[in-house]
């Protein structure tokens, strides 16, 4: 046993790590078993000279899961990367202009209107820019799923005693209580598998983390909010002082 907290560190790495190589050995079986039947059926058409739009529409699929491991491998990539990597002065009010403009056709077609509200007394964050971008576009789009049409997503950035404030706040259903922590563990979703990983919470609270944030779902009387916090640049100025 050793009181080291570097050793308890790495372990829990270890322990967190094991548990992210079972879950996703789980979660690549299936795509996998699906790449293999498509691609027999398909061989079998095309062998029989059957009908070649069937034959087009196997590979369509088989194209459908690969780009589902894709996801699955480049979500686990980023969050096993190590914390605290690529961390700068970051403008949130910016990021959030940039997720508002990737994600304005998917709100159109949805019937969802984006709305984004910014406090006063903004300053720069301490945060990994492409890392929070990340974050918001995947709470953004999480919230734009949840939408009935003619909603409203608002994202909303403010100040407060430790730092800033960027939450993602939307008027679907909301997320049952006892799913509320569930939520954040890699690979829980609620949504169809080829809808989504399970592991963009999971990452997103990861990403949070390194640079002294949290993610957390807080309470709202309609819909779900999600709320991403970042220091402000001065107050860790201040304390490495």
């Amino acid at each position: 046993m050793t009181d080291d907290p570097a050793d308890e560190l790495r372990t829990a790495r270890l322990a967190e790590l094991g548990l992210l190589a079972a879950s996703l050995a789980h979660e690549v079986r299936q795509p996998l078993f699906a790449i293999k039947s498509l691609t027999q059926l398909a061989d079998a058409q095309l062998a029989r000279g059957g009908d070649a739009a069937h034959a087009r529409s196997l590979l369509r699929s088989l194209l459908e899961q690969v780009d589902l491991l894709e996801r699955v491998v480049d979500g686990v990539r980023l969050y096993s990367r190590a914390p605290g990597e690529g961390l700068s002065p970051v403008d949130c009010a910016a990021c959030i202009e940039e997720v508002v403009a990737l994600m304005r056709h998917r709100a159109l077609a949805r019937r969802v209107t984006l709305r984004v509200e910014l406090g006063d007394g903004l300053s720069a964050g301490l945060a990994d820019p492409t890392a929070l971008t990340q974050i918001l576009a995947n709470l953004t789009q999480n919230a734009l799923d949840a939408s009935p049409p003619d909603s409203i997503v608002v994202l909303r950035a403010f100040r407060f005693e430790e730092g800033l404030a960027v939450e993602v706040h939307d008027q679907g259903c909301g997320v049952p209580e006892t799913l509320s922590e569930r939520i954040f563990d890699p690979f829980f979703t609620t949504k169809a598998p080829e809808e989504g990983t399970g592991l963009g919470l999971a990452l997103s609270r990861r990403l949070a983390s390194a640079w002294e944030g949290r993610l957390d779902l807080v309470p709202s009387e309609i819909g779900a909010c999600l709320r991403v916090t970042l220091p402000a640049l001065g107050n860790v100025q201040r304390r490495r002082a």
